[in-house]
């Protein structure tokens, strides 16, 4: 990272309570989001998504219920959109079938 980008991005963070904000998330490092974990919760509520840190490195976001709901619903599509989309119309990539090696089978006795 150049200077002047280095600069730019230290100039954005602002230590607050032991975390560190970015805009408006703040990552709270492992330690911290354990010992004050309502305040953690709290803020999250209020505030929206937060960043947990373990060793500087992004670990876990909490999000609100709300949000995890929208989330969820729009990953998994209903069994209706799934069935009236055009990628539920394409071909089945299956495998060729009558290629496969049996093994010979010895006789009981």
């Amino acid at each position: 990272m150049q200077a002047d980008n280095l600069l730019d991005f230290l100039g954005a963070l602002e230590i607050k309570h032991g975390g560190i904000v970015w805009g408006r998330r703040k990552a709270w490092p492992v330690q911290d989001a354990k010992a004050r974990f309502s305040e953690f919760l709290d803020a999250c509520l209020h505030e929206g998504p937060q960043m947990v840190t373990r060793r500087g490195a992004e670990a876990a976001v909490l999000v609100p219920v709300d949000e995890w709901r929208r989330l969820q619903s729009a990953a998994r599509p209903s069994l209706t959109q799934l069935l009236l989309s055009d990628d539920a119309r394409t071909d089945l990539a299956l495998p060729a079938r009558g290629q496969a090696t049996r093994r010979k089978v010895e006789p009981m006795l």
